[in-house]
């Protein structure tokens, strides 16, 4: 009876490869989603922005990322905790994506900058959706089942 209470309480084994899955996967979850809402390759501007999209979500899957997950693993966090860092992550890289936008193009008239920082709403909001989606399906890919599993006969 004990052990059982003991299982329930520590977080589920996890392999190296399904950890690896979900970092090579869940970043491209969002780029994916705008892709399909926009209906495909258009060969414009929204292949472009998809491009963006996917850079970005992976260079944060790496940077920030990879150390989230090791504060997430030492802390015992389950799948809300992993949403929660995945959307400061997100929060924090589309800060720096306007902050690159406004200081880092010198040829920006005061009225472009103005509309870039007016547009930076938009896309918290986009931002905060795709990095908790892609966190929860990073948290999806390595732990859901992990451990669950029976391996070999039953007992």
């Amino acid at each position: 009876m004990d052990t059982q209470i003991d299982n329930a309480n520590r977080s589920p084994e996890v392999s190296e490869f399904r950890v690896a899955c979900g970092f090579l996967i869940a970043p491209g979850l969002p780029a994916l989603a705008i892709r399909a809402y926009n209906g495909g390759s258009d060969g414009g501007l929204g292949d472009a922005f998809t491009q963006i999209v996917l850079a970005f979500s992976y260079l944060s899957a790496f940077i920030l990322g990879i150390p989230a997950y090791l504060l997430a693993r030492k802390l015992n966090l389950r799948l809300p905790g992993y949403v929660v860092l995945a959307c400061v992550i997100g929060i924090i890289c589309n800060f720096l994506f306007h902050a690159y936008l406004v200081f880092g193009n010198t040829t920006m008239s005061a009225e472009t900058v103005i509309r870039f920082l007016g547009g930076a709403k938009e896309t918290s909001v986009l931002a905060l959706g795709c990095s908790a989606s892609a966190g929860a399906l990073l948290w999806m890919i390595a732990f859901l089942g992990a451990g669950t599993r029976r391996h070999g006969p039953s007992s």
